[in-house]
C-alpha cells in the first residue's frame, strides 16, 4: 500500500481533520481531494483512523454517470501524488524498465555477433543504445527530483 494505513473506503468524501491537517496539505488535483488527502496525510506522518459507520444504500452519482470515468480519474490522481512523494522510486522504475529493456537488447545482439559474426542490422544496435541512455536520463531526473523534493 502506498500509505502503509489500513483504510476500507478512501473514495468516501466525509472526513473529519484537524486545522494543522487543513492548513499543511496542499493539494494539487482539481478533480478529487480524497485519495491526495490520505495519501499526504499518511506521508507527513499524521494519524489517520477508521471509524465504521451504517449507511443508507447507494444512490446514483450526481457527478459521474460511468464508474468506469471516476476510477480512471482517482488512478491519475494517486500517479501524481505517488510522483511528487517518491520521485526517485517512480521514475526509477520506469528508467530501469527502459534500461533493462535495451541491456537485453544488446545481449540479444551480442550472442547473435557471437554466433554469427554478424551485427544484425544497424538500428536494432541504435535502439539498444537509445533504450538504455533513455533509462539513464530517467533515472538520473528520478534523483534530480528527489534532492527537490527533500
Amino acid at each position: 500500500s502506498l500509505t502503509k494505513v489500513k483504510i476500507t473506503d478512501s473514495t468516501t468524501g466525509y472526513r473529519a481533520f484537524t486545522a494543522e491537517v487543513a492548513r499543511d496539505i496542499n493539494y494539487i488535483n482539481t478533480f478529487t481531494y480524497t485519495q491526495e488527502q490520505i495519501i499526504k496525510a499518511a506521508k507527513q506522518g499524521f494519524k489517520i483512523c477508521e471509524v465504521p459507520i451504517v449507511c443508507r444504500k447507494t444512490r446514483e452519482s450526481r457527478l459521474f454517470n460511468n464508474p468506469f470515468q471516476y476510477a480512471i480519474k482517482a488512478w491519475i490522481n494517486i500517479f501524481r501524488i505517488y510522483r511528487d512523494y517518491q520521485p526517485l522510486k517512480f521514475f526509477g522504475q520506469i528508467g530501469g524498465i527502459f534500461f533493462l529493456l535495451g541491456f537485453l537488447l544488446g545481449i540479444y545482439i551480442t550472442i547473435t555477433f557471437i554466433l554469427t559474426g554478424v551485427v544484425g542490422g544497424i538500428p536494432r544496435v541504435i535502439l539498444s543504445m537509445l533504450l538504455m541512455l533513455t533509462g539513464i536520463q530517467i533515472i538520473l531526473f528520478g534523483f534530480f527530483a528527489d534532492m527537490l523534493h527533500k
